[in-house]
């Protein structure tokens, strides 16, 4: 009777061992799946943060533009800036004709994001002009400007044309019409040009991040 127990006995902890082992195998077998899967969705999700970051600095690299303004014998670059209270950055108003800021390219609209490398984020116009007086000042000869140019505003001096009888009309009149409305234009879509990046910019920087959530505790 004794040897029948103990062979019973040694049967239920072997098979208690098997179902151990077996027990042990499973989880290893789910813990290689999950880590697989955790492997390949962080691989996805890297991929598309990098597809994501690459059209996000194609955007920049659109529209960020950087001019070069001489110096003028009067020490003015020729433009006149303007910034309302809940403007971060100020932008180009008006922009003088034959001016060595028309020169470089600026355009009405421009919002200016530096001068000389240095930020202009909550600066007022006075700061600015005074930074911009004290570089002259130090026998510099030109000033470089970075801007932020929405490329989608287009400038459509051919198409307020069709003019059929151009020899009858004043060259000098129509310029100055047409700058008034680009300056016009400008004044109307500013607002509407800085919202639009920003809210670009505020949906990119919404999707990575919901990438980078776990998507168990949503952290």
């Amino acid at each position: 009777m004794s040897n029948d127990k103990n062979n019973s006995n040694n049967q239920c902890a072997f098979y208690r061992q098997a179902a151990e082992a077996g027990k042990q195998a499973n989880n290893k077998h789910q813990i290689n799946i999950w880590a697989r899967l955790l492997l390949h969705t962080n691989t996805i999700i890297f991929i598309i943060i990098v597809i994501h970051l690459e059209r996000f600095l194609l955007i920049l690299s659109a529209m960020l533009k950087i001019c070069k303004i001489n110096a003028c014998p009067n020490g003015t670059l020729g433009l006149h800036l303007s910034r309302a209270p809940w403007d971060p950055y100020p932008w180009v108003s008006g922009i003088q004709e034959g001016s060595s800021a028309e020169e470089a390219g600026m355009r009405v609209g421009d919002t200016v994001l530096e001068f000389n490398g240095n930020d202009v984020l909550g600066q007022k116009i006075l700061e600015i002009a005074n930074r911009i007086r004290a570089h002259w000042q130090s026998g510099a000869t030109d000033v470089t400007v970075v801007i932020w140019r929405n490329e989608t505003e287009l400038d459509n001096d051919c198409s307020d044309g069709g003019y059929e009888d151009e020899e009858q009309e004043d060259n000098g009149t129509i310029a100055e019409e047409q700058r008034k409305q680009r300056v016009q234009r400008s004044h109307q879509q500013h607002s509407s040009i800085n919202q639009q990046s920003l809210q670009k910019f505020a949906t990119c920087l919404q999707h990575i991040a919901q990438l980078l959530e776990c998507p168990v505790c949503l952290e």
